[in-house]
């Protein structure tokens, strides 16, 4: 077979087990938000299996998803429930507050303070199960340290609401998206966090980071062509 047709057919190989992989991730996802109260375990799993498997091509997403669902599950847990309760109440505050609003009363508009307050935790939150994927450190550092990166990044900020209103959206229409979307949204949001985290990192860590996610599977996908090229096959 021509050298050519050889890299045409790895490219495609590569590109569908990339989609397989993905699509893995986001049942995993699935599955593991179904009780509801472990949706923190679901989503810093993810995180943590799009950058070692997709991003890095490291180990096969199933077993990274689980182990790290489990190995995060007492932190991630904790603090989901913690931010559902506390969104809960907000919830309620705003929906009682717009109510007022609109009966007249000046006090009422507090709902629009509440509903920034609400996004902030959102976003907070978001981060902060990247950071318990990323760093093994406490709960409330952990949330404390993304909420001063998520502050750092306004215009990132309102891109990922952005996004994350227009999934939900599409998703709303047509359900079946739920099966895909969502693994897609979580790479953005990984590429852009891991950006940020790196910039935080000491000399030392930034050098074990960057060996830790050396991209085997790229650099032999590489060899691979230049032997091809060469006509070493």
């Amino acid at each position: 077979m021509d050298p050519n047709e050889n890299g045409v057919m790895a490219s495609i190989s590569n590109a569908l087990n990339k989609l397989a992989n993905c699509m893995i991730v986001n049942a995993c996802w699935v599955v593991g938000c179904l009780p509801i109260f472990t949706i923190g375990a679901s989503t810093t799993a993810m995180y943590a299996t799009v950058q070692k498997n997709l991003i890095h091509d490291q180990g096969y997403p199933f077993q990274i998803f689980w182990k790290e669902f489990k190995r995060n599950f007492k932190n991630a847990t904790i603090i989901w429930l913690l931010v559902l309760l506390v969104s809960a109440v907000m919830v309620f505050d705003i929906s009682y507050l717009f109510e007022e609003a609109g009966n007249g009363h000046g006090w009422g508009l507090m709902y629009l303070l509440i509903a920034v307050v609400l996004v902030f935790l959102i976003l907070t939150t978001l981060y902060t199960f990247g950071y318990i994927a990323k760093f093994d450190t406490g709960r409330w550092y952990a949330f404390r340290s993304s909420f001063i990166i998520m502050l750092m990044h306004p215009f990132r900020n309102l891109l990922f609401l952005a996004l994350g209103a227009l999934m939900i959206l599409v998703i709303s229409w047509q359900i079946w998206l739920i099966l895909l979307l969502p693994v897609t949204y979580m790479i953005s949001f990984t590429q852009f966090l891991e950006k940020s985290f790196y910039k935080l990192m000491t000399d030392e860590q930034k050098a074990e980071e960057d060996e830790r996610n050396r991209n085997y599977g790229a650099e032999e996908r590489r060899e691979q062509k230049e032997r091809e090229r060469n006509g070493l096959d």
